[in-house]
C-alpha cells in the first residue's frame, strides 16, 4: 500500500522535461553570473596584489643598490682609518683625491682632527668649519664607534648641492678619539643611478632618513629634499625592516601603495609607491567586459534552454536507452590506448605466454611495424634473434615471482641506427593477485651517453685552454714588469712623488697579476697534471707540510698537534699541498693577541674519513663563508694579512673534489677560530674527476 502511494506521489510531483531545461538554463545563468562576480572580486584583489609585489620587488632592487653603494663607502672609510695619519709631513690629500675619482658619486672626502677641524679634504680653497655637523658631534661620544649616516644636508661649499654623509670614528694609537673620516655622497648622482632603474609608469621612488628627512623623490620635477616625511608608523628598534601600506601620499595627495625597506644597518629607508588609480581603472575595464559577458550568457542560456526543451523532451527516452547499452568498455579501452599513445617512450604489454596484447604508438614507430603485425605475436616472430634474446631478459622470472626489473641493451631503431636503451619492466596482477602480464617501457639512453662523453671532452678542452692562456700570459707580463722597473731605475730621479708612486703601483700590480696567473696554473694542474691514486699515509703528508712551513711556525710561535691520521687511496703530492695550504692559512690568519694553536684530527665515517684542521685564529663571519672557496676571493684587505691571491682555498676544494670528496668550514664568528673539514671517500675513483 505504501509503495503504491509513493509511486503515485512521484508521478504527481514529476517535473516535466521542458520545465527542467528552463530551470537549468536560469540556474546556469545565475551560476555563471555568480562566477563572474567572484572572478571580478578576485581580479581586483589580484591586481592590487600584483601592484604590491611590484612595489616590493622594486623596493628590494633600490634597497640592494643603496646598500651596495653605502657598503662600498664604508669599506673606503675602513681603508682610510687604517692609513698612518701621524707621520711627520704626511699629506693624505692625493690619496683622498684618488679615492674620490674611483667613486663618482662622492662629493667630497674629509678627515677631521679631534677638535673638528678639517685636516685633509678633496675640496678647493679653505676648508669649512664642520665642528657643528652631526657627523662630528656624534662621534665625540666615546661609545659611538660605529659608522654614522647623517640626514640629508645642503652643502656649504657646493652651491645648491644636497648630500648625505657617512662617517667613521678614528682611533689614536692609545685607543682614544682621533678625529673623523667622512664621505659626502652627491644626492644628484645617486638620483641619476635610481632613474636608470625606474621604468614603471605611475611609480615613484623615495629615499628618506630614519628621522623623516627626505633625501630624494623620483620622478617628480619638484625637489622634495629636506622635507619631513611621515612614515605612517613610529620608527624605532622594533620597526620591521620592510612593510607595505596604502594611504594618501603627502607629496601629490594621490592614493598610493607604498612599500618601505630599510637599507641594511643604516638609518635609511627606501620606498616605492604605485598609484591605485591605474589599478582601479584596469579593474573597471575588466568589470565592463565581465558584465557584458554575463548579460550575453544569461540571454543565450534562457533562449537556448527554450529551444532545447522540445528536442530534449522528445529524445529523453532515446538518450537514456543509449546510455545504458553503448560503449562503456570500449570507451575505457579507447581512453587507455589514447593515454598510452600520448607517452613518447615505447611501451608494450605481453601476456603470460609472451604474446603482445597492447602497445603504444611510440613502440610501433620504434620497430617500424603496424599494430596488426605485432599484436598476438611473440618476440621471436618479430625481432632479430639477438634483440629478441636480450629483450626477453627476466621475463620468465617476472611471470613466476612478480616484482620489477630494469636492464640495459643495444637495440637498433627502425632506421637501423645503433641505440643503447634501458628497459623498465613490471608485472600486472590479475584479480587473484597472480601475474598475468608484463609491462615494458623502453628509455633511449643514446643521446644522454653522447652528451656525457661530450661534456667530459669539453671539460678537458676547457682545462687545456685555461692552462694555455695562463701560460702564454707569463712572458708579456714579465716583460711589462721588467720595463717598468727599468724605467724607474733609469729615469726615476726625474719623476715627482706622484710619478714614483704610479710606477710603484704598476710594478706591484704586475707582480700581483703574475701571482694570480701562477695560481690559476696551479688550479688547472690539479686534474690535468695530477698523479694516479696510490696508498698515501696522511700522517706523513701532514708532517712534510709542517717541515715546509717550519719558518712560519717558528716566527709565529705556533703549536701544531697532529693526531692519528689514516692511510687512504689518493694523490700524495696533492695531499701534501692540501695540508700545507690549510695549515699555512691558519698561521697567516692568526690572532695578534695569542700564539696560534692548530690541531689536525681524523674521524671515521661509514664509507669515508673526515679530516679536520682547527685553529684559534681570527675566525670567519658566517655571511662570508659562501665566498671562501671561490677563485680569487679574499675576505680581508691585502694590507691586513700580507700575501695570497685568493686561490689557495679554491685549490683545496679542487683537490678534494678530484678525490670524490667535499670540503667545508665551520666558525662561530670573527675572533672565535675556524675548523676546516674535508671528506675523503674509501673509493675515490667512483666520485673523482
Amino acid at each position: 500500500m505504501f509503495a503504491g502511494l509513493k509511486s503515485r506521489w512521484r508521478q504527481a510531483v514529476r517535473i516535466p522535461v521542458r520545465t527542467q531545461v528552463l530551470m537549468f538554463g536560469v540556474l546556469f545563468a545565475l551560476i555563471f553570473d555568480g562566477l563572474i562576480l567572484v572572478n571580478l572580486i578576485q581580479t581586483r584583489a589580484n591586481l592590487f596584489e600584483t601592484a604590491v609585489k611590484e612595489t616590493q620587488g622594486l623596493a628590494r632592487i633600490y634597497q640592494a643598490y643603496a646598500e651596495h653603494s653605502l657598503n662600498n663607502l664604508d669599506t673606503l672609510l675602513r681603508e682610510l682609518s687604517g692609513i698612518d695619519r701621524h707621520q711627520p709631513g704626511a699629506d693624505l690629500t692625493p690619496t683622498l683625491l684618488r679615492k674620490r675619482v674611483l667613486e663618482p658619486h662622492i662629493l667630497d672626502i674629509a678627515i677631521l682632527d679631534p677638535a673638528g677641524r678639517v685636516r685633509w679634504w678633496t675640496g678647493q680653497g679653505g676648508a669649512p668649519d664642520v665642528s657643528d655637523r652631526p657627523y662630528y658631534t656624534w662621534h665625540r661620544q666615546p661609545t659611538h664607534t660605529q659608522p654614522f649616516l647623517d640626514s640629508p644636508k645642503l652643502s656649504r661649499v657646493h652651491a645648491g648641492k644636497w648630500f648625505v654623509s657617512l662617517s667613521r670614528h678614528l682611533t689614536s694609537e692609545e685607543g682614544g678619539f682621533d678625529g673623523v673620516a667622512v664621505v659626502m655622497v652627491d644626492l644628484d648622482y645617486f638620483a641619476a643611478g635610481f632613474r636608470t632603474i625606474l621604468d614603471t609608469p605611475h611609480a615613484t621612488v623615495l629615499v628618506a632618513h630614519a628621522d623623516g628627512t627626505v633625501a630624494l623623490r623620483l620622478p617628480d620635477a619638484v625637489d622634495q629634499r629636506g622635507r619631513t616625511l611621515d612614515f605612517g608608523r613610529p620608527i624605532g628598534p622594533d620597526t620591521p625592516t620592510a612593510w607595505t601600506h596604502q594611504r594618501i601620499s603627502p607629496f601629490d595627495r594621490l592614493e598610493r601603495i607604498a612599500s618601505f625597506r630599510k637599507v641594511g644597518d643604516y638609518p635609511l629607508y627606501v620606498a616605492v609607491t604605485y598609484q591605485t588609480a591605474p589599478v582601479l581603472h584596469e579593474w573597471g575595464r575588466i568589470s565592463v567586459v565581465g558584465i557584458v559577458l554575463g548579460l550575453a550568457v544569461t540571454l543565450f542560456a534562457v533562449l537556448g534552454s527554450v529551444r532545447l526543451a522540445d528536442t530534449l523532451d522528445k529524445r529523453e527516452r532515446t538518450i537514456r536507452l543509449l546510455g545504458q547499452s553503448r560503449g562503456r568498455v570500449s570507451r575505457q579501452l579507447a581512453f587507455q590506448q589514447a593515454l598510452l599513445d600520448a607517452v613518447p617512450i615505447p611501451i608494450s604489454v605481453r601476456d603470460a605466454q609472451g604474446l603482445f596484447i597492447r602497445c603504444n604508438q611510440a613502440f610501433f614507430d620504434w620497430i617500424d611495424a603496424k599494430p596488426d603485425v605485432v599484436i598476438g605475436q611473440s618476440v621471436a616472430a618479430i625481432f632479430d634473434p639477438k634483440v629478441a634474446q636480450a629483450f626477453n631478459t627476466g621475463f620468465d622470472d617476472l611471470i613466476a615471482s612478480g616484482g620489477n626489473r630494469h636492464f640495459e641493451m643495444n637495440w637498433p631503431d627502425a632506421q637501423g641506427r645503433a641505440r643503447h636503451v634501458e628497459i623498465f619492466r613490471t608485472v600486472h596482477l590479475d584479480p587473484d593477485g597472480k601475474p598475468d602480464a608484463v609491462i615494458s617501457a623502453t628509455v633511449d639512453l643514446t643521446q644522454r651517453l653522447r652528451w656525457e662523453a661530450e661534456l667530459k671532452r669539453s671539460n678537458a678542452d676547457l682545462e687545456q685552454f685555461s692552462y694555455a692562456i695562463s701560460h702564454d700570459l707569463q712572458e708579456p707580463l714579465r716583460m711589462i714588469a721588467s720595463y717598468i722597473q727599468l724605467l724607474d731605475r733609469r729615469y726615476g730621479e726625474r719623476f715627482d712623488e706622484d710619478g714614483r708612486s704610479f710606477v710603484a703601483f704598476a710594478v706591484d700590480g704586475a707582480k700581483r697579476l703574475q701571482g694570480m696567473i701562477n695560481g690559476l696554473l696551479d688550479y688547472s694542474r690539479v686534474t690535468r697534471k695530477g698523479h694516479e691514486f696510490a696508498l698515501v699515509d696522511l700522517d706523513q703528508a701532514a708532517r712534510m707540510a709542517l717541515d715546509n712551513l717550519q719558518t712560519a711556525i717558528d716566527e709565529s710561535g705556533a703549536v701544531v698537534e697532529i693526531g692519528a691520521l689514516p692511510t687512504v687511496l689518493a694523490d700524495g703530492d696533492q695531499m701534501l699541498r692540501l695540508f700545507q695550504n690549510l695549515i699555512g692559512n691558519a698561521l697567516k690568519y692568526r690572532d695578534a693577541d695569542r700564539p696560534p694553536r692548530i690541531a689536525v684530527r681524523a674521524v671515521r665515517e661509514t664509507d669515508a674519513w673526515v679530516i679536520a684542521v682547527a685553529d684559534n685564529g681570527i675566525g670567519i663571519a658566517p655571511k662570508q663563508i659562501g665566498r671562501l672557496f671561490q677563485v680569487f676571493q679574499r675576505l680581508h684587505p691585502r694590507n691586513r694579512h700580507a700575501g695570497g691571491y685568493g686561490i689557495g682555498l679554491a685549490l683545496c676544494r679542487r683537490i678534494v673534489e678530484r678525490h670524490g670528496g667535499a670540503i667545508w668550514v665551520e666558525s662561530e664568528g670573527e675572533g672565535k677560530g675556524s675548523t676546516f673539514r674535508f671528506r675523503l671517500p674509501d673509493r675515490p675513483g667512483e666520485g673523482a674527476e
